[in-house]
């Protein structure tokens, strides 16, 4: 029947018809929109609950770590400018090879602060245990920079960068590693000392496989 002769009641259930049905493409639109919707919703909620989650892990690593400080009344005589640092290396290179130990050099002076701080981080009840079964420990007195300049020469400890400088030595005297990055020491942690002895301690004695440690 041609539309124009189609009378008012068959044109208006058509209407209705069409209309009940809808038009596929809109429907199909209408789907994606909302789709594309609950898509954002819950990447957004995702991205919430992460960005939630690391502010709280932050948050507790961040108050689980304990800072370094410079004890009220420092040992004024750790770094001694009578002491003889080479016969004393070579001391603790032997008790080092009796007990697979490391020997571990420390360079300052008396009237340095961040020296301090790393002394009184070695004491502390999470450290000092670290320290003594793994290293012997041997303090190299600078002076303002005038003092025992061979030995940190020899050692290929770099002054100009600032003490502490801590040098590792294997049970043989062989040098493993040199470093002034303690120089900082009061804004330092006790976590962060903790890394650095754990990770130059030596290993177990049927870990070594004959090697020099």
């Amino acid at each position: 029947m041609d539309e124009g002769k189609m009378t008012k009641p068959a044109q208006r259930a058509r209407y209705l018809h069409e209309r009940s049905s809808g038009n596929p493409a809109d429907e199909q639109s209408s789907h994606d929109i909302k789709f594309r919707n609950k898509s954002s919703y819950m990447r957004l909620y995702h991205l919430l609950l992460f960005a939630l989650f690391t502010s709280l892990a932050f948050g507790q690593l961040t108050t689980e770590k304990t800072p370094l400080k410079v004890p009220a009344q420092p040992n004024m005589n750790l770094y001694r400018a009578d002491a003889h640092p080479q016969q004393e290396i070579a001391q603790a290179i032997g008790k080092a090879a009796r007990s697979n130990k490391r020997v571990l050099l420390v360079f300052g002076g008396n009237w340095c602060a961040d020296c301090h701080a790393l002394d009184y981080a070695f004491h502390q009840p999470r450290i000092e245990p670290l320290l003594t079964s793994n290293y012997e420990v041997v303090h190299v007195d600078i002076g303002r920079y005038d003092r025992n300049l061979d030995v940190a020469k020899k050692y290929h400890v770099d002054l100009e960068k600032g003490v502490p400088s801590l040098v590792v030595l294997n049970l043989r005297g062989g040098l493993l590693y040199s470093t002034a990055q303690f120089e900082r020491a009061r804004l330092m942690t006790e976590e962060e000392v903790m890394t650095f002895l754990n990770a130059w301690a030596p290993p177990p004695p049927q870990a070594k496989n004959n090697k020099v440690s």
